[in-house]
């Protein structure tokens, strides 16, 4: 069977050509296709692109505003389909910024461009490179549980998270309340020792610190060296000591003697004539340290009074390598040694110090020397004063400092 075409048409009716033939054309065409013969004789059906005049079509579901006006409208895509936010088309009459059809990295579900602090939390935008969002509660304050780059509060992050569920003290560096530290916990801590303070902060200058060692339960005021060597010496002077609970004992006694700490702190070891006297004074430091040192510095020379008698004296000499509770010499020569119990000797000498010498009423014995010297691991600083002879002497240690740290292993 022969299709008929337009131009068929035209030549079957010559005087009727243009819009007459067409609308023929047209109307054959609807009829074919409403009867179904279309595919009979080869007429297919005819659907004119009309989207854009501004009239809603049978096949349209809107067309600008309807009155003969085509193009976007609030209601209407350009497509005419009715505007919708996810539909993946632009409408900007509506005030659509975008519309990728859900969240994109350029472009959030509600069809605005994505913004931290826009109130919307959309993953596949990165407000900072390689930080998706996690979370958006429009706000500017940092210490809640959103971060102002829309990321959650975390310890560690360097931002103090102390509103909304937050609880921390600090954070690293960030510690505007704290008196000392910030633990890895974000909660404010004291350093045990200065060497602690100084690894946490290695711009601390010297000067006194509060510390908090492991076996007291109020801080300690101590001074801090942090320039000798790198730095990091806690100071152990007597009212350090006392405050430590430094505890003393007669380690050997033979006679009349004395063996204590005064209200001061002040450690008296002292005999009468004929006795002889071991005084032992352990100070737990409740951190550990491997490193003694002394210092020749103004206020930091470790000094003894002589515990004298009438013309009596206290006779120093050096008894540094002798085990621990044997640093005296019958007959009359003593010491004051300093070191830690794990170790099997003292490592510092007041007799080495000065050289043998007597000391007699009025007169002090001061540690005339800058060392620095190693022992053995132990949290317990050991101080031992000892004399024998035939006099009434002894030792009082009345001020000066013991500088102590864990050194490098």
């Amino acid at each position: 069977m022969r299709l008929f075409r337009f131009a068929e048409i035209s030549r079957a009716m010559p005087g009727r050509v243009g819009v007459e033939a067409a609308a023929i054309a047209l109307g054959l065409a609807a009829w074919l296709s409403i009867s179904g013969c279309q595919d009979v004789i080869g007429v297919a059906p005819v659907v004119a692109d009309d989207c854009g005049d501004g009239l809603v079509a049978a096949h349209e579901q809107c067309d600008g505003d309807g009155q003969g006006t085509g193009g976007e409208t609030e209601s209407c895509d350009a497509d005419c389909t009715l505007r919708e936010c996810g539909d993946g088309t632009v409408n900007r009459a509506s005030g659509e910024q975008c519309d990728t059809a859900g969240n994109s990295a350029s472009c959030d579900d509600d069809c605005t461009v994505p913004a931290c602090g826009d109130g919307l939390v959309n993953p596949s935008f990165e407000p900072v490179a390689g930080s998706p969002e996690e979370c958006d509660d429009g706000n500017d304050d940092d210490s809640d549980d959103c971060r102002n780059i829309c990321v959650r509060s975390v310890c560690g992050d360097g931002i103090v998270h102390n509103s909304g569920s937050g609880s921390e003290h600090c954070d690293g560096a960030a510690a505007p309340d704290c008196p000392g530290l910030c633990s890895a916990e974000c909660r404010c801590r004291l350093p045990v020792s200065c060497q602690d303070q100084l690894m946490a902060d290695g711009g601390s200058p010297d000067g006194n610190y509060l510390i908090l060692p492991a076996r007291v339960s109020s801080p300690v005021s101590v001074f801090c060296d942090m320039t000798t060597d790198g730095g990091g010496w806690t100071a152990i002077d007597p009212g350090t000591a006392v405050t430590m609970g430094g505890s003393v004992s007669a380690v050997v006694d033979t006679g009349q003697t004395t063996c204590r700490i005064d209200a001061k702190g002040l450690l008296q070891a002292s005999d009468i004539g004929g006795s002889v006297l071991v005084c032992q004074y352990d100070i737990d430091l409740g951190f550990a340290f491997n490193e003694i040192r002394t210092s020749q510095a103004a206020g930091e020379v470790l000094t003894f009074d002589a515990v004298v008698v009438g013309s009596h004296t206290t006779d120093v000499r050096d008894h540094i390598a002798n085990p621990w509770g044997t640093n005296y010499t019958p007959g009359g020569w003593g010491d004051v040694v300093i070191g830690t119990p794990a170790n099997p000797t003292p490592v510092l000498s007041l007799g080495r110090a000065t050289g043998a010498a007597s000391y007699g009423l009025g007169q002090q014995m001061r540690w005339l020397a800058d060392e620095q010297v190693l022992t053995a691991n132990d949290t317990v600083l050991r101080v031992q004063a000892s004399e024998t002879g035939g006099q009434s002497e002894g030792y009082r240690w009345i001020s000066g400092r013991i500088y102590v740290r864990l050194a490098a292993q």
